[in-house]
């Protein structure tokens, strides 16, 4: 479909599989061996797919990353995953691996001209295709010997400023997603499937291989003809980011809000209308959660419910007409599961897409998971929670000494299961820390379990900042460089579950005034009721976190919010980590940055 780095129209399976073969081919012709380390940077694409599943078959691990990754993060996941050979996208991108080609033994190029030095996709491709006259059957022969516990392919989990760990996953631990997830998705082979986030991320790369065990179709997408590809392939099944489902929500909201008065009160009094019916509904049946648990409610209180809906259903009916529709539309009209995970989602878009009659399965887990931990599935779709653990796998809540807290109290996720990762590629103490014993990964997100096996986040234990697009933000990095400004004494990166990072910022009075000449000996709360001293502040955030400085647009700062005091911990009472400070810091501002992000 709309992206333009696809080699193939269309590809039958049968088709696919035959390229997969020949290209694996290739690969061998160029020395690759099982086990080997292949770097795979590209976005997705039929010819992502095809290098992926080529690798696979042959036993080498490939390392993921997305093309549009900045230089210094591919070339040191070349270089520390020790990788051997590369698969790139386009010519551009094999300058990205920088000093890491050198210790390259080959590169592929997948697209356009393939430069001195490098081979085509179709150099590579012919090579296969001779080899494979020799031995029809060597592919499949190779890959029925891969050891499903060996590795498949190691994931970096963030760039260069966040120390990224590579998680490495076996065949086993990828499997596990393509036997447990298509009985609670409800695949149909010849359902159209829209893809559009990166292959290279584990969430969607692990639902194209379950759709491709499904004999669903896949199209492919990307975020300049979305819009379009929606309404040309009007698909059954979609996976987004919370962002993506956010977006619909605003767009559509937008635009009722440009109608006339009378129209927009018509409107809003349907949607209230429709809020309290399709919230009956799901309460009459049981569907809710309340206080931790699931509500159950009494045969007065189910009579109640029927009445409102009663009442409510025509409001309903007039917001189905009226806005429902067009939302449906927007999304092709064909949608019957759709997907939300790799971030918070937010309640009221949840909540809002259920009214307008969208199936959507929020889901949980991590790219040591595989990923997927927890879902939400068509008959048990409870909102305000991220389903129960998927076939094969066990949740526990845990205290800060690891104990078992059992259901309805908070704690830190444990998952256990064989989709678990073996562990962070040369990294032993970050492994040790993310895998405590027993098989049990600790997720750092604090959540609780419900009675009925309902689990449900509450907030996070780790330090990483997951925003509304998926990403992972660690941010320690970042707090270092923006204290680096004579100007700030300290700062504290907030944003979890919010589209962009924001930061508080603790003035240092003195630098501040001499940078700008201000009289006398101002203090902080004076400096932060400066509009120039707070201006230069935001200014120094927006130079140091910048793009020439090494950060990701999705790093930098949208938010800042200059304090008027600093910090106060009681380090007498904490164990003196960062981790347990910055969860201090957050509670006691968290009036400040639910303000600071209250415009979205």
């Amino acid at each position: 479909m709309g992206n333009r780095s696809c080699r193939h129209e269309r590809l039958t399976y049968d088709e696919l599989w035959s390229v997969v073969d020949q290209f694996a081919a290739g690969l061998l012709e160029l020395g690759c061996q099982s086990g080997d380390h292949v770097g795979l940077i590209a976005e997705n694409s039929d010819l992502w797919l095809i290098s992926d599943l080529a690798l696979l078959s042959v036993g080498a691990v490939d390392v993921p990353r997305g093309g549009d990754a900045p230089p210094s993060e591919v070339s040191f996941c070349i270089s520390h995953a020790r990788c051997t050979a590369a698969i790139v996208e386009s010519e551009a991108h094999v300058e990205k691996l920088g000093e890491a080609r050198d210790q390259l033994s080959w590169v592929i190029v997948l697209s356009g001209d393939a430069p001195q030095g490098t081979h085509s996709f179709d150099d590579v491709v012919e090579l296969g295709t001779r080899r494979l006259k020799a031995n029809p059957n060597e592919i499949s022969e190779r890959t029925s010997a891969i050891d499903p516990a060996s590795l498949a392919t190691i994931i970096y989990t963030s760039g260069t400023t966040g120390n990224p760990k590579g998680v490495m996953l076996t065949h086993e631990n990828i499997t596990h997603n393509i036997v447990a997830l298509p009985e609670m998705l409800g695949f149909r082979p010849h359902h159209r499937f829209l893809s559009f986030l990166p292959s290279w991320h584990s969430f969607e790369r692990a639902v194209e291989y379950v759709v491709l065990d499904q004999g669903v179709e896949i199209y492919y997408s990307n975020k300049w003809t979305l819009k379009d590809d929606f309404h040309k392939v009007r698909p059954e099944f979609v996976c987004g980011v919370p962002r993506l489902w956010e977006t619909f929500y605003v767009n559509l909201i937008s635009a009722l809000d440009k109608q006339p008065r009378p129209v927009r009160a018509l409107v809003n009094a349907a949607l209230a209308g429709s809020k309290a019916y399709v919230t009956a509904v799901r309460r009459r049946k049981g569907h809710h959660i309340r206080d931790g648990e699931m509500s159950r409610p009494g045969h007065l209180e189910r009579f109640g419910y029927a009445v409102t809906q009663a009442a409510t259903w025509l409001p309903h009916k007039m917001a189905d007409a009226l806005v429902y529709r067009k939302l449906r539309a927007a999304l092709g009209g064909c949608i019957g599961t759709a997907v939300s995970g790799g971030g918070p989602l937010p309640a009221h878009v949840d909540e809002f897409l259920d009214r307008a009659g969208i199936l959507l399965l929020n889901g949980y887990g991590l790219t040591e998971s595989s990923p997927v931990i927890c879902l939400r599935t068509h008959d048990r779709n409870i909102l305000g929670t991220i389903g129960r653990p998927v076939p094969m796998t066990e949740v526990r809540i845990v205290d800060d000494e690891g104990r078992d807290v059992g259901h309805g109290k908070r704690g830190v996720i444990q998952a256990r299961g064989p989709q678990i990762m073996q562990g962070y590629f040369q990294n032993a103490v970050a492994t040790q820390a993310a895998l405590p014993g027993e098989g049990w990964l600790d997720t750092g997100d604090v959540g609780m379990l419900s009675s009925d096996g309902d689990v449900m986040i509450t907030g996070r234990a780790k330090d990483t900042i997951v925003l509304r697009g998926g990403e992972n933000v660690e941010p320690e990095p970042i707090e270092t460089e923006v204290c680096s400004s004579p100007s700030i004494k300290d700062a504290v990166i907030v944003g979890h579950g919010q589209k962009t990072l924001g930061v508080l910022v603790v003035p240092d009075p003195a630098a501040v005034a001499s940078v700008l000449g201000l009289p006398g000996k101002p203090d902080e709360a004076s400096i932060a009721k400066d509009q120039d001293a707070t201006a230069h502040l935001r200014a120094e955030v927006a130079r140091l976190i910048s793009r020439q400085r090494g950060f990701r647009n999705f790093e930098r700062i949208g938010k800042v919010h200059v304090l008027s005091e600093p910090f106060s911990i009681d380090t007498g009472t904490l164990t003196a980590t960062l981790k347990k400070r910055r969860q201090v810091i957050e509670r006691q501002h968290a009036g400040t940055i639910t303000a600071l992000f209250s415009d979205g």
